[in-house]
């Protein structure tokens, strides 16, 4: 063998052993960025469970303290209603007492009250009719210049005790047995009133 083919041993040897260098480097450094991650993903792990157990703690200790406070406030807003609801019984013996005073006075203040009734409310017809005719009738007689109207005021005249028991609000019939006349000249007289009436109107 010459010297140029040991030279081209040699560097092929060289070459061979550059490449099994670099492969060997990077497998290493694939090996440690691939630990490097997992102890990242390790201490993201526990830090996140450290800061939900954190959490947890603080939580924990919240919810003392806010029941602490509430309990707190219940046993106040408890005494509160108590003393409400004494006073509100005081102010209702206060206001039944006054009450009752003063219907003691009203009834001592109080006078009898009389009722004074009409009797001829408990009057028959008969007797209303009887308490009518027993009524003097009013002058109604007119002056000499005023003759032309006296046809119009006789009926007026006439009929005057027919008239005020149907004012009263008796019925014909009613009329009829209080003043001894046929119904169907009692009913006649108030049409005919009825008639006059509605004319003047």
């Amino acid at each position: 063998m010459n010297n140029a083919q040991l030279l081209i041993i040699a560097a092929m040897a060289f070459l061979i052993i550059v490449l099994l260098l670099r492969g060997t480097r990077r497998r290493k450094a694939s090996k440690n960025t691939n630990h490097m991650n997992d102890l990242r993903k390790q201490m993201a792990a526990q830090r996140a469970d450290e800061s939900a157990t954190q959490l947890k703690v603080e939580l924990q200790e919240l919810f003392r303290e806010m029941n602490a406070r509430i309990d707190t406030k219940m046993h106040v807003l408890n005494e509160l209603i108590l003393d409400a609801e004494r006073k509100i019984k005081e102010l209702r013996q206060l206001q039944d007492e006054s009450a009752l005073g003063r219907d003691d006075e009203a009834e001592e203040d109080r006078e009898p009250v009389v009722v004074e009734m009409d009797r001829s409310v408990l009057m028959g017809p008969a007797a209303r009719a009887a308490k009518l005719a027993a009524t003097p009738e009013p002058d109604l007689s007119l002056p000499a210049e005023s003759e032309p109207e006296e046809s119009d005021q006789e009926p007026k005249d006439r009929y005057a005790i027919i008239y005020k028991l149907a004012d009263d609000g008796m019925t014909p019939a009613e009329i009829c047995e209080a003043t001894g006349q046929a119904r169907g000249e009692v009913e006649l007289i108030l049409g005919l009133r009825r008639r006059r009436q509605s004319e003047q109107r």
